[in-house]
């Protein structure tokens, strides 16, 4: 017959309460130790410019200036302005022989020129943030479905 009292989560049995000896304790502050440089790193360089960034790309953002929220608006502006932006490439590449990227007139003006433009070039740094997160979701979508159907394509042997 089961403990009534016994602890449980989602129906999987929770261990005992662990008791930390003096060994246990100093292993544990050796290991986080030598896991703070990439704790600090990720923290750093990951982490936090992801955060920020998502917070930019709600605002209206030129980076000598305060940020003002505008909330959705850079997302409405973007989408509704690439539908026609990914429906070429390689023909404007191949037009352009790779080394003249949005030119002429920004005929042939790639989503990563266009991103690069709004961030350091006009400082739209809201709206590039929401470009660059709109990219990443487009991306992660993209693989997540590639992973997904992959094994209909891929023979394993044995």
């Amino acid at each position: 017959m089961e403990n009534p009292i016994e602890r449980k989560i989602f129906g999987f049995k929770l261990p005992h309460k662990t008791v930390w000896t003096k060994r246990a304790k100093a292993d544990l502050r050796i290991g986080l130790l030598f896991l703070s440089p990439w704790l600090i790193g990720f923290f750093a360089f990951t982490l936090y410019p992801m955060v920020v960034s998502f917070y930019y790309s709600f605002t209206e953002y030129h980076s000598k200036r305060a940020p003002d929220w505008i909330g959705m608006e850079n997302y409405v502006n973007l989408i509704t302005g690439m539908i026609g932006m990914f429906q070429y490439f390689a023909q404007a590449y191949v037009v352009g022989g790779g080394d003249s990227l949005g030119r002429p007139l920004n005929s042939t003006l790639f989503y990563s020129v266009y991103l690069y433009q709004n961030a350091f070039l006009f400082l739209k740094m809201g709206y590039a943030s929401a470009m660059a997160w709109i990219l990443f979701i487009i991306i992660l979508i993209l693989t997540l479905l590639l992973l997904k159907v992959s094994d209909r394509f891929t023979y394993y042997a044995g």
